[in-house]
Parts: C-alpha cells; structure tokens; sequence
C-alpha cells in the first residue's frame, strides 16, 4: 500500500549528507530482524544489527485516539557518525495506520520525526511496524539502503469508538435560550468546558448553521479547558420561535476548515430563540398578599415562603437579560417597588457598581458605581437588601468595609457608614421595619442601624465567622456560630441566651443563618445535618442526621429541605422533626447535579440546581414545570419568579 510522501527538508551537509523526508509505500523492504529496544536510565534506545550508527529515541509507540479523529505523534533519531554518501531519510508503514509523516534536521546529526494517524481507523487495536529508511534514493523505492536501514519500531493504535467522546464537553446553560421582544436586543453568554485539556494547539470554533445568530461568533478562551461565546440574535428576526443546533469545533487546524479535529469533535448545543411581538408586554400588578423580597431567602426570618399559590400552565418567560459587556459577575437580588437590585462588578475585578433592573421590561433603570479603590476585592461585594425606598449593600474587604445606603428610585447614594468586618465574606443585610441588621465588628459582632444607615444604634460581640445575616423577630436577633445559638436583644444589643448544639463538628469558619417559624422555633443546616432549637424554651429540640441536608424552607406550619445531597425533597414537622412526605424522584434527564435552592408556595415548591429550575406539586410531590436554568431563587411582590445563574443570567418568570 501506498502511503502520501512529502519532502520537507534538503540540505547539503560536509562532506556530502543530504537529509530528507517522507512517508509511505513498502519499497525497500529488509529481511532483517527486527529492532531491539534496550531500556536503561536515559529514554529507551532502539539499535538494528550492522546499523549502529544510527538511533531511534523512543520505546515502541502506542497512542490513542476517537473513531474519525487523527493524533499526532513522534520521535527523535540521532547519528553517531556521518555517512560517506548522501542519503535520504524516510519513513514507511506497511500497515496504513499513519496518513502523513514528516522528518527535520535539526543538526547534521540530530532529527526529528512526526507523523499522523489515519483518521480512517475504526474502532479497537490496530498494530503496524513502521520503518525508518536511510537511502541513497527515494526511501519510497529505497533500492539502495544505507548499512544497517531499516529500523524498525512497533506501532499500536487504540481507537475508542465516538460515543465514547461525546461527553467529553459540557455547556453552560445546557441548552442556549435567548427570548426577546421584536426590534429589541438581546444576547447570551455561553460558557464550554472540557472533562481534560484537548491540546496545545487548539483552535476552537462556534457554528451556527442556520444563520439564526449575527456573525461572527467569536469564541474567547478563558483556561486551557473553558472557552466562552456571547451568542446575539441576527437583526431583523420577525416574531416567532427559531430553532437549531450549533455545532462547536476543536481542532488542531483552522476550525472553520477542521481537517484535524479533537477527540469528540464537533460537539452540539440546542439553540431556540423565542421573538415576541412589540407589545406583547403587559403590565405587572402587585399582589396584594406578598411583599417585597428584602433580604436574604426573602424576609427577616428567612423563611424563603411567598404566600400564594400559582398556575404552572399560566408561566411564561417575561423576559432575560445578561450581565453588561464590561461585567463579570453578580449577587444574589433584591427586589422592591418593581425593582430588581444587583451588585455588580467588572471581569477584571478593579470596579464595582449597584444596578437596578425593570420587573416589567428587563431594562436597567440606573447604575451607581461605588466608587471603590482599584482593585476592588471582588468578593467581598454582598448581595443587597431593599426596603422602606431604599437600598443597603455592604463591601467588606480586609482594607475596604462600608454599609452603603442608596434611593431606590435613582440610585442616588444616601449614606455610608465605615464598618469593620477584617474582610469576611457576608449575606445581604436583615431589615425589620426601620432597622437594619449586619455582621460588623473586627473581631466579629453584629450592628443594630436604623434604616438611614448612619452610626450603628447598638454592636454585639460575637465569634469571627463568615457568610451569615442574622434573622431577627420582634424580640431578639438570631445567629448560628461555632456550635451555639445566640439571641440578641433588639432593643439594646444585650446577648439574651445562648444555646449549644450538642452534636456540633467544627466545619470551616462560615456562620449559620437560622431560619425562623411561626411557632417558636429555629433551625440551622450545618455539617450535612438539621437542627432544631426551641426558642421559646431556649434549648436544643432534634437533630435531623441526614445526607448533606440543606437549609430548610419554612411555610404554613411544615418544614421543608433537601435531603439526600439534594436528590430528595422532604417533609418534616418542625416541633417534632417527624418526617411527613418524600416528593417523587427529582431525577432529570437534562440535570445530573443535585438541588440546593428552595422557595416554597402555598401550593408548589420551587427547586434550583446549577442547570434547571423545577416546579414541585406539595399536594402530589410530582414535578409539573421546569425550566433550562438554574441558579438563585427569588419572587417578587408582582408574582415574578428571578432565576439567577452565577455568571449573572438573569431569566424572570411571570407566575400569573
């Protein structure tokens, strides 16, 4: 069989050595015994009889690679003298399994080999022996071999078949929705990641064969193994839905040609574009029962409970939105007044800002930037809280720590007031009335301020822990840190009692957020476990021991939590810890991570993984809705559902 020879390198060298290269065909053939390898300290050396004056640096060959894809691989060959003739050197694989080869000089007596598998090789183990030729002629016909040619080296290729490559990518959201109104922009960022690195040289692509995308779609690389694409519907798209695959590309060569894909290579990402008509935008009005989402799982008790009961046949996507060209993430939301509030802050980390978004059209109403140093230690920016016409947002950082105070309506900034946390991390502030609650202090504490936000009207110490808010009721405020409740006075600060928690395991330095019930009770998820305090009588009550159990929602007298690390949905009474039902199995196709964000209604339990949100039925425990996205949780007073991705995807959910 003949094989493509290309020659690629010719130089004359003293006294008189030509060195070339090339591939294929079986002229030439020895009768010879095969190369021996000789292993020892330095790489394995291959040497023939009679041809010792020349060394192959490399064991036998065994690579692998996928059904319909080709894998480069090589060798260095050394000379330990120089031959009286011109020669030239080739290589020649009897058993097809290499498409191209190719040999450099590097010295006069230094070279190097590469060559290419086939990418026609079906699946399983494929064995050659290749040869290397030193010729006076064409080493495709080699009639005259130099002394000791050829050398010989075993070959092996193992070829997965494709399916086994196919999950070798994974997208972010599973699935590119991008839904807009007629005439207006919109735009999704879509994150690729790879399970290993596909190469040093890879060129990666994003196809979009129906055209339903304006062009080009430029992919940037943000690791050696993440790649990330803003896909923009093109102008022009009349009212419809608009369905399609784009197909992504990694290869080796120019990935709008892709002669030389990756393993798995191309892989594809379900596109649908919704364009709703101009005005098919209808008002939202405020549902009289619920009230703003303030805080942290919606209210001073962070119950996460919205008291009302919805139509899963009556959802439908209102509108989404993606973080500005020059963002990089966002905070959790509050929303208030018909106002969606974000924190903000740049790609590079040097800028932060408070945004606020229409409930009614998705758009940004105004944008503050808090004027920070550059750089800003970006994660020290927490997520907002919202009421009495105001919004609340602390930085802490171990040089910047500030409450800050802004007017719903304009963003304009009202008040800030110095704070001192050592640059812990921290949940969006508790607002009860006209006081605000927020951990404070350089050795730990919490601060009682009134709703101005000015001097703190009362500090508590307390432990030096992170990611917490209190909740607070009308007599105390509640906090979870290292092993023990404590209850603050709100009225003066005082620490009122405290309770240990019998079988607490010190687990990281966060703090627990207690979540309060209407009869007298709080319950921390910490160490995979639930516990349950009674407040009224100040003492521990039970202990859910269970698998990775989450914080709990708390709605019309029922506990309700994952259990399970997030595959269960469960049922407890929360004076007893008594289990009173298991929702149906919350397995979905399209989401193989387990669930982790819960927002409980009259009639449903909204459930969030990192890819896909679901809609529970308590009466049945089956899943009546989902949608492709997951993140935080959130409703608002106008009955929108806000899902919130964490690279800042905003999709909001009309519930009515």
């Amino acid at each position: 069989m003949m094989h493509r020879f290309t020659r690629l390198l010719a130089c004359l060298l003293a006294p008189a050595v030509l060195a070339a290269c090339g591939g294929g065909g079986n002229g030439g053939a020895s009768d010879k015994p095969p190369v021996t390898v000789v292993p020892g300290d330095k790489p394995p050396v291959t040497v023939a009889p009679g041809g010792d004056w020349l060394t192959i640096h490399s064991a036998a060959l065994e690579i692998g690679m996928a059904e319909g894809q080709t894998s480069a691989f090589g060798m260095d060959i050394s000379l330990a003298r120089t031959p009286s003739k011109p020669f030239n050197l080739g290589i020649v694989d009897g058993g097809g399994l290499i498409a191209s080869s190719e040999v450099l000089a590097g010295t006069a007596r230094q070279y190097s080999a590469t060559m290419r598998s086939s990418s026609d090789l079906q699946p399983g183990t494929h064995r050659s022996t290749l040869e290397l030729r030193a010729c006076e002629d064409d080493p495709r016909v080699c009639a005259k071999p130099l002394e000791g040619s050829p050398w010989r080296l075993p070959l092996t290729i193992n070829v997965k078949p494709k399916t086994d490559t196919s999950g070798r990518m994974s997208f972010a959201p599973a699935m590119a929705e991008i839904t807009m109104q007629a005439g207006q922009a919109a735009s999704l960022t879509v994150e690729a990641s790879t399970s290993t690195v596909l190469g040093e040289k890879v060129h990666v692509a994003l196809i979009d064969p129906a055209g339903i995308l304006a062009t080009p779609l430029a992919m940037r690389t943000l690791s050696d193994r993440q790649f990330a694409a803003t896909l923009v519907p093109a102008k022009g798209l009349a009212p419809g839905v608009y369905i399609s695959k784009l197909e992504m590309r990694a290869c080796a060569d120019d990935a709008a040609v892709c002669h030389l894909p990756y393993a798995g290579s191309p892989w594809t990402l379900a596109l649908k574009v919704t364009v709703l008509p101009a005005d098919s935008v209808k008002p939202l009005p405020v549902l009289p029962q619920l009230g703003p989402w303030s805080t942290y799982r919606g209210n001073p008790a962070h119950t996460g409970y919205v008291p009302a009961s919805f139509d899963p046949a009556s959802f439908a996507l209102r509108w989404q939105r993606l973080l500005a060209k020059e963002d990089g993430w966002a905070t959790a939301p509050a929303h208030d007044n018909g106002l969606v509030f974000q924190g903000v802050v740049t790609y590079r980390g040097d800028r932060a800002a408070l945004v606020a978004i229409s409930e009614e059209s998705g758009t940004e109403v105004w944008r503050t930037s808090l004027g920070l140093p550059s750089p800003v230690l970006t994660s020290h920016l927490n997520p907002p809280a919202a009421a009495n016409g105001k919004v609340y947002l602390t930085s802490t950082s171990s040089d910047e720590a500030s409450l800050w105070v802004f007017e719903q309506k304009t963003g304009k900034l009202l008040s800030r007031q110095k704070m001192d946390t050592q640059g812990r991390y921290a949940l969006a502030p508790t607002v009860l009335g006209d006081t605000l609650y927020a951990p404070n202090g350089s050795a730990g504490g919490l601060s009682q301020f009134r709703a101005g936000g000015q001097q703190p009207a009362w500090s508590s110490a307390l432990p030096a822990f992170a990611d917490w808010t209190p909740a607070v009721d009308a007599s105390h405020a509640y906090v979870y840190l290292d092993g023990r409740l404590y209850a603050m006075d709100v009225a003066d600060g005082r620490l009122a009692y405290q309770v240990d928690d019998p079988d607490h395991l010190w687990p990281s330095y966060s703090g627990g957020t207690p979540v309060l019930s209407d009869n007298q009770f709080g319950f921390i998820s910490d160490s995979g476990r639930l516990v349950a305090f009674n407040l009224a009588r100040r003492t521990h009550a039970w202990t859910l021991q269970g698998k990775r159990v989450s914080t709990p929602s708390y709605a019309k007298g029922v506990l309700y939590l994952f259990n399970n690390t997030g595959n269960a949905l469960e049922a407890y009474a929360p004076d007893s810890g008594k289990l009173l039902w298991t929702a149906a199995k919350l397995s979905d196709p399209a989401d193989a991570t387990w669930f982790d964000q819960l927002v409980v209604t009259d009639n449903l339990a909204f459930i969030s993984s990192e890819l896909s949100t679901l809609a529970i039925d308590l009466a049945s425990g089956k899943t009546v809705w989902r949608y492709a996205l997951g993140g935080k949780l959130s409703i608002s007073d106008r009955g929108m559902l806000y899902i919130v991705n964490r690279s800042g995807r905003v999709a909001a959910i009309g519930l009515q």
